[in-house]
């Protein structure tokens, strides 16, 4: 056995609780047995007699119709007030004796002395036929509040049962309490089932049966007993203060009655009693140890903070005062609104940090941007409602982290550097934030530079560029190309087959002079990109390489048919190299012509000449009509 549980066993033997305290329910109210210093019974033979009827021969004052409820001491029944012909209820013992009298005259008593809108009036207090007494006290017809909390259906008509009207009956019961005690009295029983609601939202405290007197100097002839003069233990133990499961009251005070309204703000909050258990003695000790609640989620941490405090095991903890408590719960009344606004933007915070944490399209980048605006009105609206709020200005700040990360994260340096204006304007401190911003900056500013490179390196290998001028430059070069071959052909058409030789050699420096004046007009263009270079200096090379042929030739003459046709492959390989750098295999095709030749180089003898300024013609005019704008967007790639 762990020492808390011994030690209330030990505390539990000493109550000495009769069988009939220990059988009862664990809502039903335990009295104490006797009250030292309470009124003596002979008040009771100075009360006026009211006839009910019961005694032959008297005057009936009270008819009574029927039972309205019974507790563990008394019957409230239904009368009617025959003078006034009124219904009243009529509360009397279910056994009258020297020891439940004097309970029910101290209610009585105590009832009268309280009036107050919150507390049932008292009509009249007498004796019956039999001698013994009665109360006579204002019928309320309604519903008690135990039942709508059990069952909100049973609420009465054109009543909407939620949250808000359970705390605002609660704070009409508060009125009750808080009244009782200006006049030194504690109630000691506020439970659900002693409050009653009226047909028209009026809120009954009743049962002030254990009530006690708290004044420093008891009146001797006042009936209500003082606290210090109660014998045994006393209260319902479901609602139970912790200095309640002691057999005596002299720890008692108002904040005692506080702990019992922090308790039915409990049960408002969760549905069930402060204290339960299977025994009397589990409640009894759930009650006696008195441990904090863990509420769940869906509590408000506002509420549960304030009903933590009323029922704080150490009076001292506690609400000094039921104003001081019902202070708390208007403020959370007052602020509900705001406290909601607060809770949404949390939960849009944490779905922020929900789509952050996933990879990101345009949809999920919109939908952050409207969380982060939906988030930033929640907050300004929270503030400006509630100025002095400290979750308030934690959530803005919140707000203005995730925002700040955010906009780290997309690289915004605009957007980085608004929050971090809105931070020094909270006063906030901004030396990581502003740390944060700098590392952006530099990030920024080696990617810009690293985009100016690769814009650069696009520029030069962007085809687009010059793509007229080079369409232009390689029609003139074919067209002249062509002509100057077509031109050796019919000049040296009746010449014998020795002197081909000569023309074939002296050619070359024409096919230079061709490309030096194509290359020099056009250069600009031909030479202002990466792509556009490439291909001048593969002409360069079949223009070098045309020339090396005839120098090889003219040093060491061989057979000119096999070197024409070498050549031709060359042209071959090369328009197929410019099709590949420029990305369009139309003419990469075009460099198959060449090869054709090549391979009939031998056949047609002299016709070659003319053959060969043929495909020059369709080679170089082709590439000029492949580059020109409308065809170049139409390029066939790999």
């Amino acid at each position: 056995m762990n020492a808390p549980l011994d030690q209330f066993s030990t505390h539990f033997e000493t109550l000495a609780l009769d069988d009939r305290t220990l059988a009862q329910g664990h809502g039903e109210t335990i009295v104490p047995d006797s009250f030292r210093g309470a009124g003596p019974l002979d008040a009771l033979r100075t009360l006026p007699r009211i006839g009910t009827g019961t005694a032959a021969g008297t005057t009936v004052d009270l008819e009574m119709i029927r039972t309205l409820g019974e507790g563990g001491m008394g019957i409230v029944q239904l009368a009617r007030q025959v003078a006034l012909n009124r219904d009243v209820a009529v509360k009397t013992l279910r056994a009258n004796n020297e020891t439940t009298a004097p309970k029910l005259l101290q209610e009585a008593y105590v009832t009268g002395r309280l009036e107050h809108p919150n507390i049932v009036p008292i009509y009249t207090l007498g004796r019956d036929d039999a001698g013994a007494p009665l109360i006579v006290m204002k019928r309320i017809e309604g519903v008690s509040w135990l039942d709508v909390l059990i069952d909100p259906a049973k609420a009465l008509p054109e009543t909407k049962v939620d949250l808000l009207w359970h705390l605002e009956t609660l704070l009409q019961l508060c009125n009750a309490v808080r009244y009782a005690h200006r006049h030194e009295v504690i109630h000691r029983d506020i439970k659900p089932e002693n409050v009653m609601i009226g047909l028209f939202g009026e809120v009954y405290l009743l049962d002030w049966g254990i009530a006690v007197s708290i004044a420093d100097e008891p009146d001797a002839g006042d009936v209500l007993p003082h606290r210090d003069d109660v014998i045994g233990m006393a209260g319902t133990p479901a609602y139970m203060s912790p200095e309640m499961t002691h057999d005596r009251a002299t720890e008692q005070d108002i904040r005692t009655d506080v702990y019992l309204l922090g308790a039915l703000l409990h049960q408002i909050l969760t549905g069930t009693p402060r204290h339960d258990g299977k025994t009397l003695f589990d409640v009894l000790r759930s009650a006696f140890e008195n441990t904090t609640v863990e509420y769940p989620p869906h509590v408000a941490p506002e509420l549960a903070a304030i009903a933590n405090r009323a029922m704080a095991t150490q009076k001292e903890d506690r609400f000094e005062t039921v104003e001081a408590f019902r202070a708390a719960v208007l403020d959370y009344l007052e602020h509900r609104g705001t406290l909601e606004l607060l809770d949404q933007a949390d939960q849009m915070l944490d779905r922020l940090a929900e789509l952050k944490s996933k990879p990101r399209d345009d949809d999920q980048d919109f939908a952050i941007h409207d969380l982060f605006t939906e988030c930033r009105f929640a907050c300004q609206q929270a503030r400006r409602s509630w100025p002095e709020s400290k979750v308030a200005q934690s959530m803005y700040r919140r707000y203005l982290a995730e925002r700040l990360s955010y906009a780290v994260e997309v690289r915004d340096v605009a957007q980085a550097r608004g929050v971090i204006a809105q931070m020094d304007e909270e006063g906030l401190e901004t030396a990581s934030a502003r740390a944060e911003l700098d590392a952006l900056l530099q990030e920024r500013a080696s990617d810009e530079e690293e985009l100016r490179g690769l814009r650069s390196l696009a520029a030069d290998l962007d085809l687009s560029r010059g793509r007229v001028s080079r369409s232009v430059a390689v029609m003139l070069m074919g067209v002249l190309w062509a002509s100057d071959t077509a031109r050796g052909w019919y000049i040296r058409l009746d010449e014998p087959a020795d002197s081909l030789a000569t023309t074939y050699v002296e050619s070359a420096w024409r096919v230079v002079l061709i490309g030096a004046v194509a290359m020099f007009l056009f250069r600009k263009p031909l030479f202002s990109t990466v792509a556009n270079r490439r291909l001048s200096y593969l002409l360069i090379t079949v223009i070098v390489a045309i020339v090396a042929f005839r120098l090889i030739f003219m040093i060491s003459p061989g057979d000119i048919v096999a070197l024409r046709a070498a050549e031709m492959v060359m042209y071959g390989l090369a328009t197929i190299s410019a099709g590949l750098l420029a990305d369009d295999l139309r003419i990469s095709g075009l460099g198959g012509l060449y090869f054709l030749v090549a391979l009939l180089a031998a056949n047609i003898g002299g016709s070659a000449a003319i053959v060969l300024a043929g495909v020059h013609l369709v080679v170089f005019i082709g590439t000029g009509f492949f580059w020109t704008p409308r065809q170049f967007a139409k390029r066939i790639t790999l």
